[in-house]
């Protein structure tokens, strides 16, 4: 999440794994370029969590790296498996974090990303 915004958090990652953010940006432009069809999600920092606890927010790619947002690698991966199927998800980017709420049903998740469409 974040790749093209600094951040505090993107600037440790980046120390450490050797400019990371570069490597997502130089991906993502690769898998935009392909001729595929193509879906970026992106999720915030993972954790172990079960999923299913809290509410999945699919928002536009807008939010900056940072520890304080999270994902549960379970919602995550629902996320991206409503995006395979949501026509919408086509040829989009998005970010994928967890808050305090109730969880999304599937058609509420599939909301979401036909709200991107509507967002761009």
């Amino acid at each position: 999440m974040g790749s093209e915004l600094p951040s505090f958090t993107g600037r440790l990652l980046n120390a450490i794994k050797g400019d990371l953010q570069r490597n997502q940006r130089d991906r993502d432009a690769y898998l935009r370029n392909s001729g595929l069809d193509w879906s970026i999600g992106r999720g915030g920092i993972l954790t172990d969590e079960s999923g299913g606890r809290a509410d999945i927010l699919i928002t536009p790619p807008i939010h900056r790296l940072s520890l304080f947002r999270r994902v549960a690698r379970a919602d995550l991966a629902r996320a991206l498996i409503a995006a395979a199927d949501a026509p919408a998800a086509s040829a989009r980017t998005f970010d994928v974090f967890n808050e305090p709420g109730v969880p999304p049903t599937d058609t509420e998740l599939a909301e979401r990303l036909q709200q991107l469409s509507k967002s761009s």
